[in-house]
C-alpha cells in the first residue's frame, strides 16, 4: 500500500488540485497473511476494506473513507525503515519523491488481501506502470529507531 503525502497548492478549473512535485512523500507498507490465523482481519484496515467492498462503489469514481489515524496501520513499537529519493511509479513519473519503506510486513487476512488485489485487477490505473530503474547514484538509508 502506498500512502501519498503531498501539499495541495493550486486549483484547476475543475476543482481538482495540481500538485507541486517536490512535496511528495510516499510511505510504502507491505502486507502479509500470517501462517496462523489467516482469517483474522486487521481492524486498522476495516474502513478501507468496507469502502472497497461497497456495492455502491463504481470503477473510477472517487470515494470517501471514514477518517482514521495512519499511525494505526503501523506497529506501535518503533520499527526500522528505508528512506531514499526516488520517483512516482505512474505518470508523470516525477523524480523528486521521498520514499519511506517499511521492511516489516503488516498482518492482514486472506479476505483483506484478496480485496486489495481485486481493486488492482478492476482498475489497472492503480498498478505501477514503470519498469525498475538502476539504483544509480541514489543513496538508500536504513533507519533503525531505538525504543524509548
Amino acid at each position: 500500500m502506498q500512502v501519498v503525502h503531498t501539499r495541495l497548492t493550486e486549483k484547476t478549473n475543475t476543482d481538482q488540485f495540481l500538485i507541486v512535485s517536490h512535496f511528495f512523500k510516499i510511505l510504502f507498507l507491505k502486507f502479509q497473511v500470517p501462517k496462523k490465523n489467516k482469517s483474522k482481519n486487521n481492524k486498522s484496515l476495516q474502513n478501507i476494506i468496507e469502502m472497497l467492498t461497497s456495492s455502491a462503489r463504481k470503477r473510477g469514481t472517487p470515494v470517501n473513507v471514514k477518517p482514521f489515524l495512519l499511525s494505526s496501520l503501523v506497529p506501535t513499537t518503533p520499527f526500522p525503515y528505508y528512506i531514499y529519493k526516488g520517483s512516482l511509479t505512474s505518470e508523470p513519473y516525477t523524480e523528486s519523491v521521498t520514499w519511506i519503506v517499511s521492511p516489516t510486513p503488516i498482518p492482514i487476512s486472506e479476505f483483506q488481501l484478496k480485496t486489495f488485489r481485486k481493486v488492482g485487477e478492476i482498475d489497472t490505473t492503480l498498478n505501477a506502470k514503470r519498469s525498475l530503474f538502476e539504483l544509480g547514484d541514489r543513496k538508500v538509508n536504513f533507519v533503525r529507531v531505538k525504543p524509548q
